[in-house]
């Protein structure tokens, strides 16, 4: 009897330690699998943080925008001016908010110039009408007519 007492309680002890073992493999198979969801989150919004940073580190365009009275035409005109010395592309994003309309042109524009969008290109802006300039490199600037 005394030597079945020892080998029952270590047979009582294996089986107790090897179900603490099952159980906190199960816990740590579920903490891996929940913590490659957040290195995967963390990557996710690290890249958007970035993207933000560079865009934000960004300069502003290279260009404003005046309107004036269309005159031969209804509506009026975006005129756009490039400020600086040489030439540009620039892309353009006109959208009636609305109507929800939108249009978009791509000019090039030479240093100091100045192009015109209006009735004549397919757009005769109304108040509340916005224009989005666009230029590689740079943050894109809107402007509304008011």
């Amino acid at each position: 009897m005394n030597r079945v007492i020892p080998w029952t309680a270590c047979v009582l002890l294996l089986l107790a330690l090897g179900g603490v073992y099952f159980s906190d493999r199960r816990n740590y198979d579920a903490k891996v699998a929940e913590l490659a969801i957040v290195e995967q989150r963390l990557a996710t919004v690290t890249a958007e943080a970035d993207a933000r940073l560079r865009a934000a580190s960004l300069p502003e365009a290279t260009a404003i925008v005046d309107f004036r009275k269309a005159l031969l035409s209804s509506g009026s005109v975006a005129v756009i001016r490039n400020t600086s010395d040489g030439s540009s592309p620039f892309s353009l994003q006109v959208e009636r908010p609305s109507t929800s309309k939108q249009q978009r042109f791509e000019t090039v524009i030479d240093g100091s110039g100045s192009k015109e969008v209006g009735e004549g290109q397919g757009w005769a802006f109304v108040p509340g009408d916005r224009i989005t300039v666009g230029q590689p490199g740079h943050k894109p600037l809107t402007f509304t007519l008011k």
